[in-house]
């Protein structure tokens, strides 16, 4: 850990502040550029970073900390925000702790439903990170029962088998039935891309992403996935 804080001593926010003086616009002298190709740019630099960043903790495996050499700021800070989550989600006598995939819309939106009586609550962002799968598997020798749902799409079933390889969880909404729900109550659903994947915990659901073609993102179920949290 020492050199992880070491790293975060240094100038974390950097992309930030780039932003903030994109919007700010140029100052006098040099060229001008319109501040809408200059935002555009610093985002998609500051997007690639943060891409960047979170593939390093993401091992998808139990890891120690030791074994992930140097952090770079954006990786260290990364690593603390997920580390944070998922120690903040855990009580004492936990028997149910849900997890979702998705970029923190579906977190937001708990805290402000219910604030500190919401349920364990676990945000994986994506692939699994060393902290997230530390967690969980801590969780799971503690008795608590982890309910999963990810978006309806292949890539969401691959996030969703990674985890399943890691320790035992039961769908939330996360059926070929809830699919079916999801996709027709969303008329406007994106189309299916990407190579197939396959579901484990429900064969069926794979097979219905295949026949519908449609991607539900999860934001698209957050009603229902709210209304269990409440029980």
């Amino acid at each position: 850990m020492g050199r992880g804080r070491a790293a975060a001593d240094q100038p974390a926010a950097a992309p930030d502040r780039q932003l903030r003086a994109a919007r700010q616009g140029p100052r006098s002298g040099g060229p001008v550029r319109g501040q809408a190709a200059a935002l555009a740019e610093v985002a998609a630099k500051q997007a690639e970073e943060i891409a960047a960043a979170r593939a390093r903790p993401a091992t998808g495996e139990e890891r120690r900390l030791s074994r992930l050499g140097e952090l770079d700021p954006l990786a260290f800070g990364h690593f603390l925000q997920l580390l944070g989550e998922a120690l903040a989600s855990w009580r004492p006598g936990t028997r149910k702790t849900f997890a979702t995939s998705n970029d923190g819309s579906m977190v937001s939106a708990a805290a402000d439903a219910y604030g500190a009586a919401c349920p364990p609550l676990v945000r994986l962002q994506g692939q699994p990170s060393a902290a997230a799968v530390t967690l969980l598997r801590h969780l799971h020798e503690q008795g608590a029962t982890l309910h999963y749902h990810g978006d309806f799409d292949w890539g969401g079933l691959r996030i969703a088998t990674t985890l399943l390889r890691h320790g035992p969880w039961r769908p939330w909404r996360y059926t070929v039935a809830d699919y079916r729900a999801a996709a027709t109550a969303t008329p406007l659903a994106a189309p299916l891309t990407g190579t197939p994947a396959e579901s484990p915990w429900d064969p069926a659901l794979a097979s219905g992403l295949a026949e519908l073609g449609v991607r539900v993102e999860e934001e698209s179920v957050l009603g229902d996935l709210l209304s269990d949290l409440a029980g």
